[in-house]
């Protein structure tokens, strides 16, 4: 990351390994001034009390100057203590400066727009930088990607055509924000600036290190903050947090699961887009995320209990997703998201040539020897769905689901019995593996080297040392 340190700024005495800026502004521009003058490439938090009436004012200021708001969070000290009811705001403070210390906002894609219409005041302020325009479209984290050389996953989902190659390229006046790509993703290699799947695990980790108490995790857009300043809050409401996002397509399953499993209750407050709709069907129709497209529906969900409990750290790859299925659904679900993978294995054309374990990037495919067999065993806590051992099996005995499967956590895809050498009886590899080397020099006609297919390379070399001295 590049970003500077860590910076608060309010009329508040606020403690906490951060810099804070005490600034009582007469006006919004006196506030957006000092921002801008100050603090660019920092981590900021704005926390005051009714801070959130200037949302739109601040973040259209500072863009029309060249600033990347993406940057900055708004904290309403008075509203959010008393919605949160056990954090103090000086942690509420820290879990959200660490959800953008550790995001992309660094990487935000930027582009000039010369014919933008700017002020003479913030052009002799800004010089060319008010020209500068940051824009919230995807990021690729491109070492991640490249862990799945094959996988083109979100380039065929693309419904703009706006990714292409490998590791993707974003044609950025393509892309329509629509977050497709980041709920296909089976690695979360591509998101929005924002919200990485590591800025979640550390707003998350933050807050339980806080508290382990149950919350509702309210997600909400920032320039809908405003709404919820004039929401008269219930005394016997549970506690939640805010969680501000730029595009209600931000939000994935799997980050939505994360939260799940740590104890958060997430609510959506908005209108939902088509295409998160999409994305998340499963988890709304078993009633996994809640819904309010209006502040005053936001204060009947707060009233009822929340039933999911912080189960603690996840084991496995895809631990997290598994518990929250097996404590929601009742029967198998088939899944429009790579949450749990389910590999199928034909038996007949799978020869257990390994090379699905070996391109397998979480190690959830394995080759056992069990008595005198061998069996390809899957670890579904640890699949995720993202199709390389598909891609790469040389016989296409291969076929990977996004299905949850109420079962064990390790099942038995297919087995083989351990061929042995015809001379000395060491092992030579599965019986299925042998048969079929033994049909293809067949049906070459080689019948001369089926005779040594069955005979390990000791024997091989024994018996042609003997030739050559007979």
């Amino acid at each position: 990351m590049i970003l500077g340190r860590d910076v608060v700024i309010s009329d508040h005495d606020l403690i906490g390994e951060w810099e804070l800026k005490r600034i009582s502004f007469r006006d919004i521009e006196e506030l957006i001034d000092y921002i801008y003058m100050n603090l660019s490439n920092n981590p900021i938090i704005i926390a005051y009390n009714n801070i959130w009436r200037y949302t739109d004012e601040i973040f259209k200021r500072l863009r029309d100057r060249g600033f990347n708001v993406f940057t900055i969070d708004l904290v309403d000290i008075n509203f959010e203590k008393i919605l949160s009811k056990t954090l103090s705001i000086e942690q509420i403070i820290k879990a959200r400066l660490s959800r953008i210390r550790y995001s992309n906002v660094d990487k935000t894609p930027v582009k000039m727009s010369l014919n933008k219409s700017v002020s003479r005041k913030d052009l002799l302020r800004a010089h060319v930088n008010v020209f500068l325009e940051y824009i919230y479209k995807p990021v690729v984290d491109v070492e991640t990607c490249m862990m799945l050389p094959r996988c083109d996953l979100c380039i065929r989902s693309c419904p703009s055509k706006a990714l292409d190659e490998k590791p993707p390229k974003v044609y950025y006046d393509k892309c329509i924000n629509c977050g497709i790509c980041y709920s296909i993703c089976p690695v979360q290699a591509i998101n929005p600036p924002q919200m990485t799947p590591r800025s979640v695990d550390m707003f998350i980790k933050t807050v339980r290190s806080f508290s382990e108490e149950p919350m509702y995790i309210i997600f909400t857009l920032f320039d809908k903050l405003k709404d919820l300043y004039f929401t008269d809050l219930d005394t016997d409401h549970q506690p939640a947090l805010i969680f501000p996002i730029q595009s209600i397509n931000d939000l994935t399953p799997l980050n939505l699961l994360k939260f799940l499993f740590h104890g958060f209750t997430p609510v959506l407050l908005g209108e939902l887009d088509v295409y998160l709709r999409r994305s998340i069907r499963e988890l709304l129709s078993l009633k996994m995320i809640l819904t309010a497209e209006r502040p005053e529906d936001l204060k009947n969900i707060l009233r009822k209990k929340i039933i999911s409990k912080y189960k603690g750290a996840s084991r496995e790859v895809r631990d997290y997703v598994l518990q929250i299925f097996n404590e929601y659904v009742e029967k198998d679900l088939v899944l429009s998201f790579p949450g749990v993978g389910y590999v199928y294995v034909d038996d007949e054309k799978c020869t257990l040539c390994e090379a699905c374990v070996r391109s397998c990037p979480t190690k959830a495919l394995k080759i056992l020897e069990y008595k005198d067999e061998m069996r390809l065993i899957l670890s579904i806590n640890r699949c995720i769905g993202c199709r390389e051992c598909e891609y790469i099996c040389p016989e296409n005995a291969v076929k990977v689901y996004w299905y949850y499967k109420k079962s064990s956590e390790e099942e038995v895809l297919t087995r083989s019995n351990i061929a042995r050498c015809v001379i000395c009886g060491a092992p030579l590899g599965p019986e299925k593996m042998i048969r079929r080397i033994e049909n293809r020099l067949r049906s070459l006609g080689d019948h001369e080297a089926i005779k040594y297919v069955r005979i390990c390379d000791k024997c091989k070399t024994k018996l042609f040392y003997e030739k050559i001295f007979q």
